[in-house]
C-alpha cells in the first residue's frame, strides 16, 4: 500500500495478551485494563495526530493479541475462554479504530505471532500461520468494519511478516518469536 501524504502517523499494537488475568498486588491487567490503555493510546495519538496535520493512520498488529492457553499458568490465568475473549479483544479493537476514524483514514495491517495460535505446536509453514487467533481477530475486525469509509485493512494478516510501503518507507511487520530462524 503506498501513502502520498506528507506525514501519516502509525500505531502498532502487538503482544496485548486479551485474555490473560493478572491479579497480585503490584500489577493488574484484564479485558478492562487492556481497554483503558488502548483508549489512552488512541486519544494521545489523536492529540499528537492533530498536532502535525496527519490524515491517515496505520495501524499494525503484530501478533500476540489473544494469551496462550498450552501451559497450565497460562490456563489458570485465563479470564475466560478463548471464543469468547476473541470476541471481546475484536470489540476493544473495534472501538479504537472506529474511534480513530472519526478524524483520519484507518489502514489496517497485521501478521500472526506465536501465543495466539489455536493448535498446541506452532508450524513456520506459512500456509498453515493462519491458525491462529490473530488472524481470526484481524479478519473479523476485517468483516465488520468493511462498510465503513474510511478504514482500510491491508491484506489478511495470515503470514508471519508484512512489509507495508508508507510513504516511500517501508515498514516490516514481525511479531519477532522468529527473528534468529528465519531472517
Amino acid at each position: 500500500h503506498r501513502q502520498d501524504t506528507k506525514a501519516v502517523g502509525v500505531i502498532q499494537l502487538s503482544d496485548l495478551h486479551f485474555n490473560e488475568l493478572i491479579d497480585i498486588k503490584t500489577n493488574k491487567y484484564d479485558f478492562d485494563v487492556a481497554s483503558k490503555r488502548i483508549y489512552k493510546l488512541a486519544q494521545e495519538a489523536k492529540r499528537y495526530f492533530a498536532i502535525h496535520n496527519i490524515t491517515d493512520v496505520f495501524v499494525f498488529l503484530s501478533g500476540d493479541m489473544l494469551n496462550s492457553d498450552r501451559r497450565l499458568d497460562e490456563i489458570m490465568a485465563m479470564a475466560t475462554n478463548r471464543s469468547k475473549a476473541t470476541f471481546i479483544g475484536v470489540q476493544i479493537l473495534e472501538n479504537m479504530l472506529v474511534d480513530l476514524n472519526q478524524n483520519f483514514n484507518v489502514h489496517v495491517a497485521g501478521v500472526c505471532g506465536n501465543e495466539s495460535r489455536i493448535s498446541k505446536d506452532y508450524n513456520w509453514n506459512n500456509d498453515i500461520v493462519s491458525d491462529n487467533y490473530d488472524f481470526t481477530i484481524f479478519n473479523i475486525l476485517r468483516y465488520k468494519l468493511k462498510n465503513n469509509v474510511g478504514i482500510n485493512f491491508l491484506g489478511l494478516s495470515d503470514k508471519h511478516e508484512e512489509v507495508v510501503c508508507v510513504n516511500g518507507k517501508n515498514f516490516l511487520i514481525v511479531h519477532g518469536h522468529q527473528i534468529g530462524k528465519d531472517i
